[in-house]
């Protein structure tokens, strides 16, 4: 291989593996800050009806704020493992070609190389504290070391998935009093209200019916447009609240963030 071309390879890794370097030390401050950069900020609004409670609002973000975060974690395990791959061809292309570049010719590429890795560690720190200011993050600009990658790597597979284990709370239920009014007479007020939620009972169903109507037109628009293969249909009163009974006889799990990274494949 010509000394041109050997070079040119050589810078082509070296700003690669740099990159690499860049992204896992930008990622890793934003985790160790339990901060979300703009870009990964993830904003939604929930497209339900009725008023949404402060706790409900407050679990809703604290979801999103987890997707964010794990996508930060997995960016980060990408990088480094990309640095790996890197380093390694890097290594592969010096053992290779040593004995075809004379020493003094290595020495002027070595020195070149350290003159790209020290204008890529300033442009990438400018960039860096730009990032940093946007996002408010209180934090000086650094890089992390090739040992810290490796280290991070290492422990990013030694450390075995934690087993989740569920106890399912034991309620005691308590008999019903049931009483039977059957056998009572009503007054006449009584008699007349009972016609009036007759009355009230009727029209509410025809306002569910045309309801109903009108959420099956606009649900099977939707369905359409997101060529979702499923007809229509409302889930009846007794499905909710079973789904609701379900719901409460799971535990809570608390998602505690750590700053971790995934083991990558």
């Amino acid at each position: 291989m010509e000394n041109k071309t050997y070079f040119n390879k050589l810078r082509s890794l070296t700003k690669r593996k740099y990159s690499f370097k860049h992204h896992a030390s930008n990622l890793k401050s934003y985790i160790d800050n339990n901060t979300i950069p703009k870009g990964l900020n993830v904003k939604l609004t929930p497209q339900t009806p009725g008023v949404k409670s402060t706790r409900f609002m407050k679990r809703w973000d604290d979801i999103l704020f987890n997707c964010s975060f794990r996508l930060l974690q997995l960016l980060l395990s990408f990088s480094i493992y990309g640095y790996k791959q890197i380093n390694s061809e890097i290594n592969e292309t010096f053992i290779k070609n040593l004995m075809s570049v004379t020493p003094e010719d290595m020495e002027v590429i070595q020195r070149r190389l350290s003159d790209i890795q020290r204008i890529e560690k300033q442009n990438f720190k400018a960039k860096q504290n730009k990032k940093f200011k946007r996002d408010r993050l209180n934090q000086q600009s650094s890089v992390l070391e090739e040992e810290q990658i490796l280290n991070m790597l290492k422990e990013s597979k030694s450390k075995q998935p934690r087993k989740r284990r569920f106890k399912k709370q034991k309620h005691s239920v308590q008999d019903n009093l049931v009483v039977n009014l059957s056998s009572i007479e009503l007054t006449d007020s009584e008699e007349k209200l009972l016609k009036d939620m007759e009355v009230i009972q009727r029209r509410l169903s025809d306002i569910q019916r045309i309801e109903k109507q009108n959420f099956k037109a606009k649900q099977n628009k939707k369905f359409k447009r997101d060529r979702l293969n499923q007809q229509s249909s409302v889930l009846e009163e007794e499905q909710i609240l079973n789904m609701l009974k379900e719901s409460k006889s799971k535990q809570p799990r608390k998602d505690v963030l750590k700053t971790e990274t995934l083991s990558s494949r």
